[in-house]
């Protein structure tokens, strides 16, 4: 049987080994020492978010790229399945 941390700690070992950083949920929530977070329920991170867009889109304006963060930060529905369904609409639309 394997715990909920050591599943946590394994999948940490992967997104590393593949490239990407990790940060602890504790620094950046709202209150911590890297405060990215504006509050706990906040899924998406704006400002990560709008880095990468401005990177991968360097000929789209701010204006419309922070547009298009808003829409993907704020999901139109509760529902897992219908908010995935839409995002995954929104981004094969072009």
């Amino acid at each position: 049987m394997i715990t909920e941390d050591q599943l946590e700690q394994l999948c940490l070992d992967w997104f590393q080994s593949i490239g990407y950083d990790t940060v602890c949920g504790y620094d950046i929530a709202p209150d911590g020492d890297a405060s990215e977070r504006t509050h706990y329920g906040q899924i998406v991170l704006f400002d990560r978010l709008l880095t990468q867009l401005q990177k991968i889109n360097p000929h789209i304006p701010v204006s419309v790229l922070e547009t298009v963060s808003q829409q993907i930060a704020t999901p139109e529905t509760p529902i897992l399945i219908k908010s995935n369904k839409a995002f995954h609409n929104f981004c094969w639309k072009g």
